[in-house]
């Protein structure tokens, strides 16, 4: 026993003699067997080696990362661990004239990214000491003296991958062996792989590709995974092996065949419309094809077979648009098979359009054209001779001036721009590209016996027709503001407007429309219909010449089952009705006119008055959309004009309550008052309002308050400027409330224009009151007597109220006494703006910030410069994300490498390690001034030491108190915001 508690003593005193040794050794870093540009690899900088985020090492996995390009004079990696991964995550290229690799240990290369090794006077990458080189699952482009190179006794083994090495002295040369796993030798033809690449005469060779060679071939080039990615360099064909996708964007024009395909199974992707011709033909295959859309494929040759299928195979057209022109537009040898399906095809051939096949199949669409044509193995004419042109298509049951709709003229039926039909939504879009103002046809303008057709008119249009102008036999809907007009001409008695017929239901859905005939019914039913108006404009009048018609009548609007009206009313004929079918006048007989409006609001823009009709865009221009259900009146929600200019008010209101948000900025002129408000009304919104009525001469007011109402401007930015008249004006009896908003009244007095006129900045009120902001303009002033004052008592030409700070806090959820209310004012306006809350009205302080925002806070910061590069390793950044140019400017920069190879984590919060470290990569990773580490809980071995010692030394943060830092912690909206606006001044 006492031999043992002696034992236990001895090591006890051993390891307390050891301890500082080991203390010693904790603290030191370890040193890897690893060289980046002549800087060693310790624990201490393995995060991010060079400080630039591009190499990175992680002993646990054995594997250097490489993200991104790095220029050197020396030797950039020289590797002595074994069995070390080397993974290229993004393109990179790597440049020195020292070398670029060398391994004396087994090195693998791998990795999505393309990897290219630039050198001049001495091997690119080189291999040692009789190791081994895997280069698996990867893209390598190495040159130099000697591309690829060893010492004689190494291996190199090239799996699944695609190199390309150029040497002056050799290009793959001096390995002990060479061994090719699911790739090939593609150059030089007919070369030989020992222990150098050769060619067939056993000359070292200085350019060798080896990769995979597809039997696919675009423009007489063979597809090879060293080209497929953009095989003619011109970035209209792809190929990808794993989906076995060849992909067309945009056009080509070649002498010789463009597509000969090879491949079972190749699916030809038409992502844009695309044109390819040749003399040569534009597509053979011998094996299984499909062609598939969005894209419209044309295919234009002359002598020989546009789009030729051979070996007995199958062609298949699915969901795309296809127009082959040759001597034979679509053809085979006898035995192939040709299957359409839910596509539109035109063909034209001189000696056949679409022949010589074994069969030909029609799914999810129909023969158009030749009439009563026959499908075997050719496309004929009903006499069984081979057509020379075909059209295949959806014909739908809508007629265009007796032009039939198909897939193949849906998109410009009458070819003028005017018409387009979408089959998916059944829209028919009327004057889409505005290319006519006014149409006359022969035969009906739109003849339609489609259920639920809606006619959307997209700009103003007349249309004319010497029979009727709209013959619609299933439900149909006439939607749209653009004025409709249609006058079927020479009518007397025949031609209608529109004729309603089956049993269908017209609905006019806040739409303008005006109709007129000649001694004909403008709008006629069969006696089954239903005409439903809802907040539409219908102008519907029969005119009557007894000379022309003699004894001839007819009605405005009848023979309709029921007429249903919501959201408007008739108000011509005084006095008239609906409920019988037609439109009778005030005794009872069939009108000659009728008129039904939408409701108007006491509300005019520019001397147009608001109705449920024009109310989402009053004048037209973008500018005013009025929402009668809050009341409110959105001014710039499209930024649609930066200016304005209207000889009436611009805005004149009776709607007690009304608000006016001001979207985006705007100046608005008037030659009368600029706002007349005769009800109680409010001004908010940030965005800068200015209004200046010109030719005022005191009589036009900016704003004129009037019958007692009260203006309240709350949280705005108002400007307002006269010559010589009252600027902000009231009429005795009205009240101005000013709540924590910008407002600057001033007159300006002009003797010469204006002799003896003056004018006050703010006057006639019988109350002003203010909340937070205050009278800075005249000094000394008062507004205590219901108008703006100096100092001396007398009316001001000049009046400015501020809030605190000169900015406009328009978040009810931060307030003055809050570290972070300086920044999310700078933050809401900065230009560009950083961020603009969380809604309208809050902000959010206390929420969690996303990864995804903070970069893109970053980026705006930064001004929104605009990234070099579409390429990034994140399966999840998605191109229509709103950070999705924030991470590829982050990524490029440096800034981020990611939450994995593979992801961002863009909805995942950002912790405040995190977004300390993105801030200090902003700033160009600087050195921290000093190592004294005030926080127990930062580690020196984590990511973010350095940037956290530098933000400290910047006092962008000063921890979360107790001597912590907090780094794993979430990082509030207003903490991030604070730490963005704090750098912003620090170097």
């Amino acid at each position: 026993m006492k031999k043992r508690i002696l034992s236990l003593l001895l090591a006890a005193a051993l390891l307390c003699s050891l301890l500082p040794v080991l203390s010693a050794f904790a603290d030191d870093p370890t040193t890897y067997n690893l060289t980046i540009a002549g800087t060693p690899v310790t624990s201490d900088n393995a995060d991010d080696i060079l400080g630039d985020g591009v190499f990175s090492y992680d002993a646990g996995s054995n594997k250097l990362t490489v993200k991104g390009d790095c220029s050197a004079s020396g030797l950039i990696v020289s590797n002595r661990i074994a069995g070390l991964t080397m993974y290229v995550a993004t393109d990179a290229v790597l440049k020195s004239a020292g070398g670029v690799i060398r391994t004396t240990r087994p090195l693998t290369i791998t990795g999505p990214g393309k990897l290219t090794a630039r050198t001049t006077d001495v091997c690119s990458i080189y291999v040692q000491n009789g190791t081994t080189l895997t280069l698996e699952d990867v893209r390598v482009d190495a040159s130099g003296k000697w591309g690829i190179a060893g010492d004689s006794a190494e291996k190199l083994v090239i799996r699944n991958s695609s190199v390309h090495a150029v040497g002056t002295s050799g290009a793959i040369c001096d390995l002990g062996s060479i061994t090719l796993e699911g790739c090939a030798l593609l150059s030089p033809e007919n070369g030989r792989i020992g222990d150098s690449v050769t060619d067939e005469n056993g000359n070292t060779v200085r350019n060798v590709s080896i990769g995979t060679a597809y039997d696919l071939w675009i423009g007489g080039v063979q597809v090879t995974s060293l080209n497929a990615s953009d095989i003619q360099g011109d970035g209209v064909f792809s190929y990808d092996a794993g989906s076995n996708k060849l992909t067309v964007k945009g056009d080509c024009s070649a002498s010789g065949l463009i597509v000969s395909n090879r491949i079972a199974g190749l699916t030809m992707y038409v992502a844009t419309d695309a044109v390819l011709k040749s003399a040569g033909g534009v597509i053979r295959t011998t094996r299984p094809l499909t062609i598939t859309g969005p894209g419209k494929l044309t295919a234009r040759t002359t002598d020989v077979c546009s789009i030729y299928v051979q070996n007995g195979t199958t062609l298949t057209l699915e969901d795309v648009r296809v127009d082959a022109s040759g001597k034979w537009g679509i053809a085979g040898d006898s035995a192939e098979k040709l299957v359409i399906r839910n596509s539109s095809v035109h063909a034209v051939g001189t000696s056949g359009a679409i022949c010589d096949l074994g069969s030909i199949t029609l799914e999810g669409c129909a023969l158009l054209s030749p009439e009563n044509g026959r499908i075997g193995d050719s496309v004929t004419d009903e006499n069984g001779n081979t057509v020379r042109n075909v059209s295949i298509g959806t014909a739908y049951d809508l007629w265009i001036g007796g032009v039939q709709v198909t897939s193949l003229n849906a998109s410009d039926i009458q070819g003028d721009g005017v018409f387009a039909y979408d089959p998916a939504s059944k829209t028919l879009t009327v004057n889409k590209d505005g290319a006519g103002s006014s149409i006359d046809y022969s035969d009906p303008v739109i003849e339609s016996e489609i259920p639920g057709l809606t006619i959307k008119i997209a700009k103003p249009i007349d249309m004319q027709s010497s029979s009727h102008c709209f013959v619609l036999k299933a439900d149909t809907k006439i939607t749209g503001t653009a004025q409709l007009g249609l006058y079927p001409f020479f009518s007397y008695g025949s031609n209608n407007a529109i004729l309603v017929q089956n049993g269908a239901t017209l609905t006019i859905d806040h739409a303008n429309v005006y109709v007129g005939t000649l001694a004909a019914d403008a709008i006629k039913g069969s006696g089954e219909e239903t005409l439903i108006l809802q907040g539409c404009v219908l102008k519907a009048s029969v005119s009557l010449d007894e000379k022309a018609a003699p004894g001839l009548s007819g009605n405005a609007v009848s023979g309709f089952k029921e007429i249903r009206v919501k959201d408007c009313e008739l108000t011509e004929p005084e006095g008239g009705s609906f409920d019988t079918g037609a439109v009778r006048d005030g005794e009872g007989y069939l009108s000659l006119k009728a008129v039904f409006t939408p409701p108007a609001y006491k509300l005019w823009i520019g001397g147009v008055q608001a109705t449920s009709l024009n109310a989402s865009d009053i004048q037209g221009d973008g500018v005013f959309a009025y929402d009668p259900a809050s009341k409110t009146l959105t001014v710039n929600k499209d930024g649609a004009g930066s200016s304005i200019d209207y000889s009436d008010p611009v805005i004149e209101s009776e709607i007690p309550g009304l608000t006016i948000k001001i979207a985006k900025p705007i100046d608005m002129q008037s030659s009368s008052h600029c706002f007349v408000l005769k009800a109680d009304t409010k001004i908010t919104g940030t965005a800068q309002l200015g209004l200046y009525p010109f030719f005022s001469y005191g009589s036009n007011n900016a704003i004129l308050v009037q019958n007692g109402a009260t203006l309240t401007i709350d949280h705005a930015n108002v400007y307002v400027g006269t010559l010589a008249a009252d600027a902000i004006k009231g009429s005795g009896e009205e009240t101005l409330i000013l709540q924590g908003c910008v407002l600057k009244a001033s007159v300006s007095l002009d003797e010469k224009a204006a002799p003896g006129l003056s004018g006050n900045a703010v006057s006639g009120f019988k109350e002003i009151r203010v909340k937070d902001c205050e009278l800075t303009v005249p000094e000394g002033g008062s507004f205590d007597t219901g108008a703006v004052r100096d100092g001396e008592g007398y009316l001001s030409l000049r009046a400015c109220f501020e809030p605190k700070g000169g900015y406009v806090n328009p978040f009810t959820d931060v307030s003055e006494d809050k570290f972070y209310y300086t920044a999310v004012l700078w933050a809401f306006y900065h230009e560009p703006q950083i961020t603009n809350g969380a809604t309208e009205t809050t902000f959010n302080p206390e929420g969690p910030c996303t990864r995804g925002q903070v970069v893109t806070f970053l980026w705006r910061a930064a001004g929104t410069p605009e990234p070099k590069s579409t390429s990034h390793p994140f399966t999840d950044v998605k191109e229509t994300a709103f950070y999705y140019k924030a991470v590829l400017w982050a990524v490029e920069n440096n800034i981020t490498t990611g939450a994995s190879k593979t992801t961002f984590a863009p909805g995942k919060p950002c912790t405040r390690g995190q977004i300390v470290t993105f801030l200090w990569r902003y700033k160009g990773s600087p050195e921290p001034k000093s190592s004294k580490n005030p926080f127990s809980d930062v580690s020196k071995s984590a990511f973010y030491y350095k940037a956290v010692l530098w933000a400290v030394e910047n006092k962008i943060t000063s921890g979360t108190g107790n001597g912590k830092f907090s780094p794993d912690n979430t990082c509030t909206r207003g903490q991030v915001v604070t730490f963005l606006w704090r750098s912003a001044g620090s170097p």
